[in-house]
């Protein structure tokens, strides 16, 4: 019979070792915080913060109401949205090189997404058109 320390610390590991796989990827420091360290999951108040934008512009992104993500901010019906978000920033972030660059890049608007600022389109559920534009630009057809 194992011991109940045993089956305690099994758990544990596994949460750890997912956390240190999680610290050792891609994401740049200030991205990694917003990531709650038991789940995984995106704080989506933590996004909100990390992108310099309000709650309430965020939430139509990741398909919840400003009250929902204030209520629980890791909400799983917020997860898609947000990881997505994440990884479209995430993308921009390894192609510029910079954080204050690319959150210069974020915010500035672009004649290619129709005077919209990369950031507007990402926090208003539109990432994908971002990262097509992120990918054009690796590709060296946009810049």
């Amino acid at each position: 019979m194992r011991s109940k320390c045993v089956l305690i610390a099994e758990p544990l590991r596994s949460i750890m070792e997912a956390m240190k796989a999680l610290l050792k990827s891609s994401y740049a420091p200030k991205i990694r915080v917003v990531f709650e360290p038991t789940t995984g999951k995106v704080n989506v108040k933590r996004l909100a913060d990390v992108l310099d934008v309000s709650v309430r512009k965020l939430a139509p992104g990741v398909g919840v109401t400003e009250g929902a993500i204030r209520q629980k901010p890791t909400a799983d019906r917020a997860q898609p949205g947000a990881r997505k978000m994440v990884d479209v920033f995430q993308h921009a972030l390894d192609v510029i090189g910079d954080w204050t660059d690319t959150m210069v890049w974020m915010q500035t608007p672009r004649k290619d997404l129709s005077g919209n600022s990369p950031l507007t389109l990402i926090v208003s559920g539109r990432a994908e058109v971002v990262s097509d534009l992120i990918e054009n630009i690796e590709s060296g057809q946009s810049n």
